[in-house]
C-alpha cells in the first residue's frame, strides 16, 4: 500500500505529464503509431463513393439500391486502398535491395569469419514489409465481407422486383 507521501508525489508527477499542450504538438501526438490509415472508420473520398455507386446502379435507381450501392462502392474503394497499400510496403523492401549486411560464414576452422553480402540486406527489408502485409489482411477481409453482402442485398432487392413472390 502507498503512503501519503508516495500519493502526493504521484499526484505531482501526474500534473506535469499532460502530453503535448500545443495544438501543433497534439496533431503530432495524434499520428503516433500511425502506419496505414486502415483502422480508420472514414470512406476514403465521399464523392468517389457516389460516384462510384451511380455508375453503379444508374441515376434512376430508389434511394435503398442507392445506399446498397455506396456501401459496395466503399468497400471496393477500400479494398483498392489496400491494394495499393500492399504494393508500396514492397516498393519501399525493394529499396534496399543495393543494401550490404554483415553476416558469419558457417565454414569451421580459420576460414570462419565475416562477410558482405548484397542480398541478405532484401531479405531482411521484405521480412519486416511481409509483417506490415499480413497486417492488412484483417482490413481486406472485413472490406471485402462489406462486399459481397451488400452485392448480395442488391441483387436480392433486384431479383424481388422481377419476380415478386
Amino acid at each position: 500500500m502507498a503512503s501519503v507521501r508516495q500519493i502526493a508525489a504521484n499526484r505531482r508527477n501526474a500534473r506535469k505529464s499532460t502530453g503535448p499542450r500545443s495544438q501543433s504538438g497534439r496533431r503530432r501526438a495524434a499520428r503516433n503509431s500511425f502506419k496505414h490509415g486502415l483502422a480508420s472508420g472514414r470512406p476514403d473520398d465521399a464523392s468517389n463513393v457516389e460516384d462510384f455507386a451511380r455508375r453503379m446502379i444508374g441515376d434512376e435507381a430508389e434511394n435503398d439500391s442507392f445506399e446498397i450501392a455506396c456501401v459496395i462502392a466503399e468497400a471496393q474503394l477500400k479494398l483498392d486502398s489496400i491494394r495499393r497499400i500492399r504494393v508500396n510496403l514492397i516498393e519501399n523492401a525493394l529499396i534496399f535491395n543495393d543494401c550490404e549486411s554483415l553476416i558469419c560464414t558457417e565454414a569451421d576452422g580459420e576460414d570462419a569469419g565475416w562477410e558482405f553480402t548484397k542480398n541478405d540486406g532484401l531479405t531482411m527489408a521484405i521480412k519486416r514489409a511481409f509483417d506490415d502485409i499480413l497486417g492488412t489482411l484483417r482490413y481486406e477481409a472485413r472490406a471485402a465481407r462489406r462486399r459481397d453482402k451488400a452485392v448480395k442485398a442488391l441483387a436480392q432487392r433486384r431479383c424481388s422486383k422481377i419476380l415478386p413472390c
